[in-house]
């Protein structure tokens, strides 16, 4: 039986380990850390991720929508955004936009592995 094209692209469904989204969906400090090393080393996770920042656009700081989306639902649905590629609904990038933690351990990577990649373009001056 063949495999779709696309096939070697998809995310497996567990992606990350039971224990470590407990941590970060309860804000155990230490998941949330070893979440930022995944992100900076992963793969599979850096097109979702960069593709999440684009979508960040001019960073509106929503103090409100901190309020009313909780970072466990905003986390919640970055899991499954990166495990299954499901799209935020808009109060959940308004939450990530808004939330400095949020922010600090789903984005942050990305914007470091945005900017290596950058580096990477500049020829080196002889």
């Amino acid at each position: 039986m063949a495999m779709p094209a696309d096939a070697e692209f998809q995310r497996p469904s567990t992606h990350f380990p039971d224990a470590l989204r407990i941590g970060v969906l309860a804000g155990v400090e230490g998941d949330e850390l070893r979440l930022e090393a995944h992100f900076m080393h992963c793969e599979v996770c850096r097109e979702p991720a960069l593709r999440l920042l684009r979508q960040m656009g001019a960073g509106r700081q929503l103090e409100v929508l901190r309020q009313t989306v909780p970072c466990a639902r905003a986390r919640n649905a970055l899991f499954r955004y990166f495990e299954q590629g499901r799209e935020l609904a808009q109060a959940e990038i308004d939450h990530l936009n808004a939330c400095e933690g949020c922010s600090d351990h789903f984005l942050e990577p990305a914007k470091s592995a945005r900017h290596n990649e950058m580096e990477d373009d500049i020829p080196a001056l002889d």
